[in-house]
């Protein structure tokens, strides 16, 4: 795993077992970490942005006390001229096969990050929280439950 992947895992971690995440006062920039934890649900997503166009997306599951499941997925990502439709192109996920590029609508209220993708919309705080360790398994959540896998390239 790589180190940023680690210290964005350690942040989504420190969300969902409490130290949290809030939202300052000032105007965000996209390029920079966002959580959303769910204590109902034990879990949580992540979405990193970076100035050079790369974003991450993990959403992660808490099994125990530290011990996590984590689906990752790592690509490229370009804005629409007014800033609020975002086309994201996958390159590596935890997951197998296909995953087609996606657009999103992005907007910001409160200092949060609103995210909208196929009807889900999450509202996302930027990372303030102190990393947290665990056991992190690496994967896939499928409709038959969590499969361990490595992070690889998406398939044609």
């Amino acid at each position: 795993m790589s180190t940023k992947r680690t210290v964005l895992t350690a942040s989504l971690v420190a969300a969902l077992v409490g130290c949290g995440a809030s939202s300052g006062s000032k105007t965000p920039s996209l390029n920079q970490t966002w959580v959303e934890a769910s204590a109902a649900t034990s879990s949580g997503q992540g979405l990193t942005f970076t100035s050079d166009g790369k974003y991450e997306h993990q959403v992660i599951s808490v099994l125990s006390a530290n011990t996590f499941d984590d689906e990752i997925e790592l690509g490229t990502f370009t804005l629409s001229p007014d800033g609020h439709t975002m086309t994201l192109t996958p390159e590596q996920w935890t997951c197998s096969g296909n995953l087609a590029s996606y657009t999103a609508t992005v907007s910001f209220t409160g200092g949060n990050l609103v995210f909208a993708v196929s009807g889900t919309v999450l509202e996302l705080e930027p990372d303030t929280a102190t990393a947290s360790q665990g056991q992190i398994t690496e994967g896939c959540f499928t409709t038959n439950g969590f499969v361990a896998n490595a992070l690889a390239p998406v398939s044609p």
